[in-house]
């Protein structure tokens, strides 16, 4: 859910301002809803004393690998400007799906914060919503708490659904819609208010200890980059951390290598739940541009302590689990010039399968948790799977990295690694579905 104030012309949002919100949940009411007669202007034929917009942008799909689409809401700022400053606009959103199930959300807009110039400014509420294929009856309003007038819009939203999706049973027990709350980071990037889960079985025929490893991106770049990679990543992470291999153990552990440290660990259960707050904890301890002077000037040594780390867990086995598959996830990764990579070298030969999922940054920050590289409606997301992923040729993204741009490929070379290039959330689900049916075959 985002609020701003958006210019009329070609310039667009100037502020974005913060709102209280209330999630939606199958069959779910926001209390919110019972301060106002929302009922009564659902059913009322006209349109109330607010002129308000309403849009919808188209659902696409996001790293946490579900359908999401952003409903808007627009006040003319000559109209708010009229207003006293005193009240509040308040913004509901409600969606009705075929099953007369209800979902509902909620922001707040406080006149007090109108800006001298609201008059060429359009104040717009957005709410990222997640939904599965289908046809949704949404009611917009929006109230003015002291003047007591409201305004409403009814429009029917389809979302169609995917075409030649390679996880077509994910969503089987996935709630129709659920409203996106979280906005500020980190839990942005995890989005801990979701009570939707992927359906992921995988059924192995010997048991198996699955290591899903996440590495860190690297201190390049700018901050804003960074902490765009490392919502692709979480996101990423928690996607796989849905699958579900019956009878296998499975681990998660996220790499630090500026700071040389194993900044998260845990035994995932069935089902499967990371510890958000836990894992949340680590990423707070190696913010970007806050490294130590220690870290700094050792950053060359990070490639050793990747070598190590992955050494340690390839050469690592036990008896109830023979078969080890290690997942890796991460960004490409350039160590200090005059670092010195070379390809890892272990004492006894690993048996282990490695699948490395190499995930590249877009070029701008998301609204809500919508990947940029998925706007425009329709447009396939770039890049696919490589090495392991048995695509057809025509699907490999050009001008991906050169020979040498990701010392960690370099370093991992030795292991014949089965390598996915992820441009977006369409080629993951690509490289997720390659990748669980090459594991299942074995």
């Amino acid at each position: 859910m985002r609020m701003a104030l958006r210019k009329l012309g070609p310039l667009m949002a100037v502020c974005i301002l913060a709102l209280a919100t209330a999630a939606g949940a199958q069959n779910s009411l926001d209390p919110f809803f019972s301060t106002v007669p929302f009922g009564e202007w659902v059913k009322s034929p006209g349109a109330g004393q607010i002129p308000l917009k309403v849009s919808a942008d188209p659902p696409m799909l996001d790293d946490f690998q579900r359908l999401q689409l952003t409903m808007n809401i627009s006040v003319d700022g000559r109209d708010v400007a009229k207003r006293p400053p005193k009240g509040h606009l308040q913004f509901f959103l409600q969606f009705g799906d075929a099953a007369r199930n209800v979902y509902q959300g909620h922001g707040e807009f406080d006149l007090k914060e109108m800006k001298p110039n609201i008059k060429q400014a359009d104040v717009v509420y957005a709410q990222a919503i997640l939904v599965m294929p289908g046809e949704y009856l949404a009611a917009m309003a929006v109230y003015d708490d002291e003047t007591r007038e409201y305004g409403i819009v009814r429009k029917t939203v389809r979302v169609p659904a995917m075409k030649d999706d390679p996880l077509p049973v994910a969503w089987r027990n996935m709630p129709p819609v659920e409203f996106v709350t979280s906005t500020e980071r980190p839990d942005v990037w995890f989005q801990p208010d979701l009570t939707g889960r992927l359906f992921l079985p995988l059924a192995l025929r010997t048991p198996a200890r699955i290591d899903l490893l996440m590495i860190l991106p690297g201190e390049m770049g700018s901050t804003e980059r960074q902490n765009r990679m490392r919502g692709r990543l979480v996101a990423s992470l928690k996607d796989l951390s849905q699958v579900d291999a019956m009878g296998s153990s499975v681990s998660a552990a996220v790499l630090d290598l500026t700071r040389r440290r194993v900044a998260f660990t845990q035994d995932l259960g069935s089902p499967a739940t990371l510890d958000w707050p836990k894992l949340a904890d680590a990423f707070g301890e190696a913010n970007p541009g806050t490294i130590d002077v220690g870290s700094l000037a050792n950053r060359g040594k990070g490639v050793e302590f990747f070598e190590n780390e992955i050494g340690r867990r390839l050469q690592s086995s036990e008896k109830s689990a023979p078969r080890h598959i290690v997942i890796i996830l991460a960004a490409p990764m350039q160590f200090p010039e005059g670092t010195e990579i070379h390809p890892i070298q272990l004492d006894e030969p690993a048996t282990a399968e490695l699948y490395y999922l190499r995930i590249h940054g877009g070029p701008a920050p998301r609204p809500a948790i919508m990947p940029p590289s998925q706007r425009g409606g329709g447009r396939r997301g770039g890049g696919s799977p490589t090495g392991g992923g048995r695509f057809p040729p025509d699907e490999m993204r050009l001008g991906r990295l050169r020979e040498g741009d990701d010392s960690l490929e370099a370093t991992l070379k030795p292991l014949n690694p089965h390598l996915f290039d992820i441009h977006g959330a369409e080629d993951f689900r690509k490289a997720l579905a390659a990748m669980l049916t090459e594991i299942a075959k074995r």
